[in-house]
C-alpha cells in the first residue's frame, strides 16, 4: 500500500522487490485493523459498528429470555464494548463526526436494551490514552518516553508540534494533551 499525500499527480512507478512486482493495495487489514491507503477509519469504523450489530441481536435474545440487567451489562463489556475498543487510541482520534456516531449509536442501543448508562467512547478513549500515557512517561525505554518532555516548571508536557491536522489527530499529540488537562 503506498500512503500518497501528494497534490496533483498520484502515479506511482510499481515498486519492484526481487525482480518481482509488489501489488499495491488501497487498505490492508494488520493486526485486526483496515488501514487504507488516504489514512482514513471508515473501513474499519464500518466493520467494527457491524460486528457490534451483530452482537446487539445476542443481547437482545438475552433480554427477551429475562436475564437480569447485571449479566447483560458483562454482556455488553465482553462482547461489543471490547469491540469497540480494540486498538481505539489509534484509530478513534482521526476518525470523523459521522464515524464516531455511528458507534455511539451502538452504545445507545446497547443500553436502551440493558437499561444501563454505559460510558462513551470519548470517556473511554480518554481514560485509556491517559493511562497508555502514564505508562509511556514511566517507561524510560520505551521508544515514545522522548516524546513526552517536562516543560521547566515540571508540571505539564511540552505540546508537540505539528504541522497538519493529521498529525495534531495522532496519539503522541493527542496523549499530551489528556496528560496536561489530568495533572
Amino acid at each position: 500500500m503506498i500512503t500518497d499525500f501528494r497534490r496533483g499527480e498520484k502515479e506511482t512507478e510499481p515498486l519492484v522487490i526481487g525482480g518481482k512486482e509488489v501489488e499495491q493495495v488501497q487498505e490492508y487489514k494488520y493486526l485486526g485493523c483496515i488501514i487504507s491507503s488516504d489514512l482514513s477509519w471508515s473501513k474499519h469504523i464500518a466493520k467494527v459498528v457491524s460486528k457490534c450489530n451483530s452482537r446487539l441481536y445476542f443481547l437482545r435474545k438475552l433480554k427477551q429470555f429475562k436475564v437480569c440487567p447485571e449479566i447483560l451489562a458483562m454482556f455488553y463489556r465482553a462482547s461489543i464494548e471490547s469491540v469497540l475498543t480494540f486498538n481505539l487510541m489509534v484509530w478513534y482520534y482521526g476518525a470523523t463526526v459521522e464515524d464516531k456516531s455511528h458507534l455511539a449509536r451502538v452504545i445507545r442501543q446497547a443500553e436502551k436494551v440493558v437499561g444501563v448508562q454505559f460510558p462513551s467512547l470519548d470517556e473511554l478513549v480518554h481514560k485509556r490514552t491517559a493511562t497508555k500515557a502514564r505508562k509511556v512517561v514511566e517507561d524510560e525505554s520505551h521508544p515514545l518516553h522522548d516524546q513526552f518532555a517536562l516543560m521547566p516548571s515540571r508540571r505539564r508536557y511540552r505540546a508537540a508540534k505539528c504541522r497538519t491536522s493529521r498529525m495534531r489527530k495522532s496519539f503522541i499529540p493527542s496523549a499530551i494533551s489528556v496528560l496536561n488537562d489530568t495533572t
